[in-house]
């Protein structure tokens, strides 16, 4: 696996088009992309109201929760360099039933 850390700029369409040069050639590759936003990003008009009314239902949901304001916006992603992966955990333990 091979981790390249690239800036990109989505256009006025929406698109995101990612040009990476590799030394392999006509072979199947997977890909696992973390967008980290280096601003917040402008909703399109056509989704504007969408993205508005849920940004507000998960505000006042956190708020409600007693998530501090702005909690995950500033938590999100955190982790995208240094992802936390779950080790296997083995087998399940059987245990005695309580009575």
């Amino acid at each position: 696996m091979e981790s390249v850390k690239i800036k990109a700029h989505v256009g006025t369409d929406g698109i995101l088009k990612l040009e990476l040069p590799v030394d392999v050639v006509d072979t199947d590759v997977e890909l696992v992309i973390v967008m980290h936003f280096l601003a917040k990003p402008l909703p399109t008009d056509t989704n504007k109201k969408a993205a508005t009314a849920i940004f507000a239902q998960s505000r006042d949901e956190a708020r409600k929760n007693g998530w501090p304001d702005g909690f995950f916006e500033r938590t999100y992603g955190v982790f995208a360099d240094n992802p936390i992966e779950r080790e296997p955990q083995g087998e399940f333990e059987v245990r005695d039933a309580i009575l």
